[in-house]
């Protein structure tokens, strides 16, 4: 299965270096204010890692809200078997 890996990641990795090298007609964006002119692959690339950056940040929050239930959950679990019924059970209503 790791052998299998491997080949998908290079074979991935040569299609991206044939787009590169195949691709290197400047094209010229305009935002707002700012102009930039690179090759197709360079500016594709860049979205890429926009994309990928902004995914890891609005995720981050999710990630640590998990842990953090992860670390309150193994404590509860470590409490000796009286302590935790006490608090794991819910209140009664009447």
């Amino acid at each position: 299965m790791r052998i299998l890996v491997w080949v998908l990641r290079i074979v991935l990795f040569l299609v991206f270096v044939l787009f590169a090298v195949i691709n290197t007609v400047p094209v010229t964006l305009n935002l707002l204010l700012l102009r930039w002119t690179a090759p197709v692959a360079l500016v594709a690339l860049a979205f890429f890692l926009v994309g990928v950056t902004l995914g890891v940040m609005l995720t981050m929050p999710l990630v640590f809200r998990h842990r953090a239930e992860v670390r309150r959950l193994e404590r509860q679990q470590a409490l000796p078997p009286a302590a935790s019924a006490a608090v794991s059970e819910p209140p009664r209503l009447g």
